[in-house]
């Protein structure tokens, strides 16, 4: 996976790694790949920059159910996804940072596997990390109910 890539016209392309720990997942891990795959073509932000979702990193948490089994179809589906197979359930903060660790992109976003953060907010978060010089940018949740087909599903 690269880094930065470059167009044509010398434009950079951010590379993006998305970081999901899975722990249950079993519904929703399908839709949210599905939704994640749509921003894997070169996008343009509002503030004009461009990316793409270079790689979705699935890191297995050992939870209930059988969300390993998905994270496998998905990862044999989708050369986008990596997966990362954790020993013992560790939980959610040690799974994200093991998922970060093992990424290749310039940005990383995190989110949960149940649909709660809406990835078409991903080039905002771009922008205002690039505009501020920012490293590290993170969104206020407002509690409301997940977006999409996925948060019908609960």
């Amino acid at each position: 996976m690269s880094q930065v890539s470059s167009l044509g016209d010398g434009a950079r392309v951010h590379d993006i790694s998305v970081v999901v720990p899975v722990y249950s997942g079993t519904d929703t891990l399908g839709p949210l790949v599905e939704e994640l795959l749509d921003y894997a073509g070169i996008r343009t932000t509002e503030g004009g920059s461009q990316f793409r979702i270079d790689e979705i990193i699935l890191v297995w948490d050992h939870g209930p159910g059988h969300a390993d089994q998905t994270i496998r179809e998905l990862a044999s589906k989708h050369e986008i996804v990596q997966v990362v197979w954790l020993s013992r359930n560790f939980g959610q903060h040690p799974a994200t940072l093991a998922g970060m660790t093992a990424s290749s992109g310039t940005w990383i976003v995190t989110l949960d596997e149940d649909g709660q953060q809406d990835p078409r907010f991903i080039g905002s978060l771009l922008d205002t990390a690039l505009s501020n010089h920012s490293q590290l940018v993170y969104a206020d949740p407002d509690d409301s109910v997940p977006h999409g087909e996925i948060g019908r599903a609960h």
